[in-house]
């Protein structure tokens, strides 16, 4: 289907397919934007994820949209939820229940008793200057209004101050409503893509597996071979996310390849060694996008108090072990394009310098680049 979403480009048109029947839009047709930057490429499989009235435009795929929903969940909903912003909210509508209530209690304030709840408004309206959100800014709206309560002459009218600012405090318990409400709904679309990044990864699993068992027997059944294969391009046309639709479409034209030829040959050997790498590269991708949430997770949850030297260290071994493996794995001999692998230790050299003056950040965009080269 065709739509026209709100984008950080602008509002565009776009081919689109709905994951999982959700309101998460996967791109079916590549497409250029211009923009300022220059021109930008969509390619197919591009995640389209709402948010706040436009699409977040995920160019990498499923991995990137998990990487930004579980970011997300840190800030909005588990931390938020046990502290931070609900605790603080909860903590400025209890001051608004006291002040309605002193207001409710007393006919007339005395000189100490205005300048208290003057001093208690100003500390609660200064709490909320540089908030965005729209409920945060109404809240604060009308506690501004209640400071002109008190005349010139001492007078109030606590009926009219107290409904102000039983007004905020509705508007801050609905945005602690919000909150929840936004927990659950990035705690539903991680398991939408979580679900749909384990179903992709499955495929290559599968198939890499029965490359590799294929490739170790000394004789061959074209028909059956050719059978069996026919079910697996059956489960890659079904993937539609990035970073794998590429790898399949790829893996789909091979097996058509191999599928031509009545007879087993040595041409049909090497498009079942490509199957087999390809289907490998997808899978340490994903033990590669392991050690980046590790890196981001442990990084959030100890900035403040985390061992620099012993987080170094654990990077350093698990990158290193990493780097072996896909080294003793690997082979880039078979495939038409044979440039991936040089770029991968490249850039695997430039990480361990970045490590050694403990630029973490310079690291995890060379983890996260590593991945997209996959």
């Amino acid at each position: 289907m065709e739509r026209t979403l709100r984008t950080k480009y602008g509002r565009r048109k776009f081919q689109v397919i709905s994951l999982w029947n959700t309101g998460i839009l996967v791109v079916k047709r590549h497409r250029k934007i211009k923009a300022l930057e220059g021109v930008v490429d969509i390619p197919i499989g591009t995640i389209l994820m709402p948010r706040m009235g436009e699409y977040q435009i995920f160019l990498f795929g499923v991995y990137e949209a998990v990487r930004s929903r579980k970011h997300a969940l840190i800030g909005y909903g588990r931390e938020r939820l046990k502290g931070g912003e609900k605790q603080e909210l909860n903590k400025i509508i209890n001051e608004l229940r006291e002040t309605v209530y002193d207001l409710l209690q007393y006919s007339e304030l005395s000189e100490n008793e205005k300048r208290k709840i003057n001093n208690r408004l100003t500390t609660l309206y200064s709490q909320f200057i540089k908030k965005r959100n729209p409920l945060k800014n109404e809240a604060r709206d009308y506690i501004q209004s209640s400071f002109k309560i008190i005349d010139s002459l001492g007078r109030i009218n606590p009926s009219a101050t107290s409904a102000k600012l039983s007004t905020a405090r509705i508007r801050l318990e609905k945005r602690i409503e919000d909150i929840r409400d936004i927990a659950v709904r990035l705690q539903f679309w991680e398991i939408i893509f979580l679900n749909s990044l384990e179903m992709s990864v499955e495929v290559f699993e599968d198939l890499f597996n029965y490359t590799d068992d294929i490739l170790k027997k000394p004789d061959f059944d074209k028909q059956k071979l050719s059978f069996e294969l026919e079910h697996f391009a059956q489960r890659l046309k079904k993937i539609i996310i990035n970073p794998f639709v590429g790898t399949a479409y790829y893996c789909l034209k091979d097996i058509n390849e191999l599928n031509q030829t009545k007879d087993f040959s040595e041409q049909d050997k090497i498009i079942l060694q490509r199957l087999n790498q390809a289907s490998l590269l997808k899978i340490k991708q994903r033990e590669l996008e392991r050690i980046i949430w590790w890196f981001r997770k442990t990084q959030e949850n100890e900035k403040k108090f985390y061992d620099r030297k012993k987080f170094k260290k654990d990077i350093y071994q698990k990158v290193r072990v990493f780097e072996k493996n896909i080294k003793e794995d690997l082979t880039d001999k078979n495939f038409k394009k044979k440039i991936f692998l040089p770029i991968f230790w490249s850039k695997f050299d430039v990480l361990y310098q970045c490590l050694e003056i403990s630029d973490f950040k310079t690291v995890l965009d060379y983890l996260k680049s590593i991945s997209h080269d996959f």
